[in-house]
């Protein structure tokens, strides 16, 4: 009989290997990539690495301060000198057709899903 810790091992293994076939048959469908990250969330690895992230002074600040930047609003940043780092984003995102809010959106519920919506 397996224990509940056992069964949630077991389900999210399963749900790990879904996504990772998925991607491997899909590799252009972002969506596997993301459900990945999430499975992954809160294994002993990432559970680890932010405990590590955390002895650092500054990224601990940030971590606890919880602080997310605004989307960035590429027509405004257009707007700036060309010879600035903003109008230079602005153009490259435009040019490229690239979507600044392109990452899949998550609640922050504690310090590991900030950290990974911080490096989403």
């Amino acid at each position: 009989m397996l224990t509940a810790e056992q069964r949630r091992i077991s389900r999210d293994f399963k749900t790990i290997l879904k996504s990772m076939v998925c991607l491997f048959r899909e590799p252009t469908n972002l969506d596997y990539v993301y459900n990945l990250e999430d499975e992954l969330r809160y294994t002993q690895a990432s559970l680890l690495a932010v405990e590590w992230l955390k002895t650092q002074p500054q990224v601990s600040l940030l971590i606890k301060e919880r602080y997310i930047a605004p989307s960035p609003n590429i027509e405004v940043l257009l707007q700036y000198p060309e010879d600035s780092l903003g109008y230079t984003y602005a153009s490259y995102i435009k040019k490229s057709g690239f979507d600044p809010a392109f990452y899949r959106q998550m609640q922050v519920e504690d310090d590991v899903s900030y950290v990974l919506l911080r490096s989403r």
